[in-house]
């Protein structure tokens, strides 16, 4: 399979990209302040070609389209159906194995995943940034902010009572069989329309990714304290980014925030942890190491060895 064929004709996926409101007026606005007549524009993962296009009608002089996947021949008829071919060039290819001026002013990207780094955001912006745009050029978003909390939800993993009786038969056996093979799988989900009241304690920046400048194409773990805020059990640990367009321009993926196609993740723990009402806790976050790829599998929340727990 080549690599790029993960993201080859998804078209489900980009349905829900340009119905995400918040996304597109956010970046609309990014654009605009950037983008000035004249300007050459770069359009990493082009994906679409929406953003080429609107930074064809802010005035670029250029637009250079990469779509790694098929989606180039997408973009390509929607730079066609825009009028636009005289500004905008479309190459299906690898941004890092294509040969391009040193003269971009502002390159473009959306290559922020719902798990943050799935889509190799921080190389390929790197590579971008030291290969093709000029001393003082402008790569957006330039950095993306993640945030974790504990949180509570509710049927997370298989429930006993899911194994009641059938026809006078006992098969409860069969839960610890279900619930050691969830354990073994368990992984990141994104979730949308998930319900505020799962928050156990307010979230706290785990990570920034400074793109254009980072090198590692992700971190080891991810780790923050956090304060239990209410006496509850946690079932897993939620994330969210804020993605920075301009610091006046940022993208917030919350639970409380405008929704967007991104949502948030989850990641469920092994087993369910109480949290007590101001007792500090140490909260890690972890991606299994496979090649090419982010995916995160494993969290942990653990007491703070310097905040003793009143056993009574």
């Amino acid at each position: 399979m080549r690599p790029s064929e993960t993201w080859d004709s998804q078209f489900g996926l980009h349905r829900a990209f340009l119905n995400d409101r918040v996304r597109n007026d956010a970046f609309e606005r990014a654009i605009k302040q950037y983008v000035k007549p004249g300007s050459h524009v770069l359009d990493l993962g082009s994906g679409s070609g929406i953003w080429a296009c609107v930074a064809a009608r802010a005035g670029a002089k250029r637009v250079v389209a990469i779509e790694y996947s098929d989606l180039a021949a997408v973009a390509r008829r929607t730079v066609k159906r825009n009028n636009l071919e005289g500004v905008v060039e479309v190459i299906q290819a690898d941004i890092r194995k294509v040969e391009l001026p040193h003269e971009f002013d502002v390159i473009i990207h959306e290559l922020v995943g719902g798990l943050v780094w799935e889509e190799d955001m921080v190389e390929l912006t790197h590579h971008a940034r030291e290969h093709y745009m000029k001393p003082g050029g402008v790569l957006m978003p330039g950095a993306v902010r993640v945030y974790l909390c504990p949180w509570a939800m509710a049927n997370d993993r298989p429930q006993r009572t899911d194994w009641g009786p059938v026809c006078g038969i006992d098969v409860s056996h069969m839960f610890q069989t279900e619930l050691a093979q969830w354990r073994t799988k368990r992984r990141a989900n994104c979730l949308h329309g998930i319900d505020g009241r799962g928050i156990l304690a307010k979230p706290e920046l785990a990570h920034t990714s400074q793109l254009g400048f980072d090198r590692d194409p992700y971190p080891d773990e991810l780790r923050c304290e956090f304060v239990g805020e209410r006496d509850a059990v946690a079932t897993g640990v939620l994330g969210y980014m804020e993605i920075e367009l301009d610091p006046a321009n940022v993208i917030h993926t919350g639970p409380t925030d405008p929704p967007t196609n991104w949502g948030q993740f989850y990641v469920p723990l092994e087993e369910p942890m109480k949290i007590v009402e101001g007792a500090r806790y140490d909260l890690r976050v972890s991606p299994h190491h496979a090649p090419n790829q982010w995916d995160v599998r494993m969290a942990e929340i653990v007491p703070r060895s310097d905040f003793a727990l009143d056993d009574g």
